[in-house]
Formats: structure tokens, C-alpha cells, sequence
């Protein structure tokens, strides 16, 4: 019985699509369905694979493939959430962390921006629109540019 249920709540898994590509919406979306939502109602990373031609760049591997990591052009600190600064006092915590996924197009523009470790508190939100904000150098292959998934965490620091 726990198997058969195990195997249920896999199965929302296995049928999450990624939204194919036109030239009208740009790169490919990640399909985003309601129960991919964190706690802050933004983004979850869903555990498709990549669509094609967008690189992983969280291997050190790949840098001896002719590849050359984005790198950030601009960046904005993100804002500290109230219902965060509230529960940090409370609860004696200084730090939290929101790690996000992100796709940076040939353009260096950040795509299928989505939620991998939730800090809550309303600090995913404030990191999603952050990071959704930062303009990178795109990934480059053979010095040709390519669209890259790379990692990015948000650090929030309450002094």
C-alpha cells in the first residue's frame, strides 16, 4: 500500500512538461502548475529535465568543454520581507537563504526563474523578483553564446 502511494506522488512529477518554444513567447517556459508554488506563491523548480540546448552549468566538468559560465552584469540587493524581520527577532535568526534556478538566455536575460531551497517568510518572492531584475554576460560555448541553467543564492542578512 505505501508503495502504490509512493508511486502516486510521483506521478505529478513525470507528467510536468516543458512549454515548447515560439518565436512570439522566446525561449522555452517551464510549465508551472499550481501545486509547483512555494509557501510566497512564486515559482517551484520542477524536476523535468532541461529543454534542448540549454547547458547545466553547475558541473566544473564543463569548463573543459570550450564553455564559459554567464557571468552577472547587474544585480540589485534583494529587500528584506516585514513577516521575515518579524520571525528573525522573535526566533534569534539573523540569516536566511533562498536558492533560485535560473535560465540565462543568449542575451544574458534570466528565463524559467524558479525556487529551489525556500527561505518562507515572504523572502522567496522578494528574491524571485530580484534575480528575475539581474542582467548577465550569457554562457558561451567556442565563443559562440548559449543559454545556460545556472544556480543563484539570495542571502538575507538581518543586522
Amino acid at each position: 500500500m505505501l508503495l502504490f502511494l509512493l508511486g502516486l506522488a510521483t506521478i505529478p512529477a513525470w507528467t510536468q512538461q516543458a512549454v515548447p518554444s515560439d518565436a512570439a513567447n522566446g525561449p522555452a517556459q517551464f510549465a508551472t502548475p499550481a501545486s509547483l508554488k512555494t509557501a510566497d506563491g512564486v515559482a517551484s523548480c520542477p524536476a523535468d529535465p532541461l529543454p534542448d540546448g540549454v547547458l547545466r552549468i553547475d558541473r566544473v566538468d564543463r569548463l573543459g568543454e570550450g564553455v564559459i559560465p554567464p557571468k552577472a552584469t547587474y544585480w540589485r540587493e534583494a529587500e528584506f520581507s516585514d513577516a521575515a524581520r518579524k520571525y528573525g527577532r522573535k526566533h534569534h535568526i539573523d540569516r536566511f537563504l533562498s536558492e533560485l534556478s535560473l535560465t540565462v538566455d543568449e542575451r544574458g536575460m534570466p528565463r524559467d526563474v524558479c525556487v529551489v531551497r525556500e527561505a518562507g517568510h515572504g523572502l522567496d518572492r522578494k528574491a524571485y523578483e530580484a534575480v528575475s531584475r539581474y542582467r548577465f554576460n550569457p554562457a558561451t560555448r567556442d565563443g559562440e553564446p548559449v543559454p545556460a541553467r545556472i544556480h543563484v543564492e539570495v542571502s538575507f542578512k538581518l543586522y
